[in-house]
């Protein structure tokens, strides 16, 4: 089954990226990154890297909307971390957010798919 993911790449998510990775019968084709848990910016960071560390740097990430002034709540900082994943320092990403943004990859997905 193909899947999509929406993901403000925080500590949940990086838990529900790994599991999605390592469902057989998940074809992941897509992740596309929103604010919540951490910015836009942050979570693209995030999920790049997790993706590379779990072996599938070939997975396309596509960037949602970043609304200016956002910031996470204090709590969703304490609770994943100033960098949505709890300090864990994530190597650099060598892979690259694609340039379409996420909602055009979502429509595109659903007429192809």
């Amino acid at each position: 089954m193909k899947a999509i993911l929406d993901l403000d790449t925080g500590i949940d998510d990086a838990l529900a990226l790994a599991y999605a990775i390592a469902h057989p019968d998940l074809e992941l084709i897509g992740v596309t990154c929103t604010y919540g848990n951490v910015t836009v910016p942050l979570a693209v960071r995030n999920t790049l890297a997790l993706l590379e560390l779990l072996g599938k740097g070939d997975i396309p990430v596509f960037a949602g909307p970043s609304p200016d002034g956002f910031r996470p709540s204090e709590i969703s900082s304490f609770i994943h971390g100033r960098n949505g994943v709890g300090e864990v320092l994530l190597p650099p990403a060598t892979g690259q957010v694609q340039s379409q943004p996420a909602a055009e990859f979502l429509i595109q997905a659903v007429h192809e798919h």
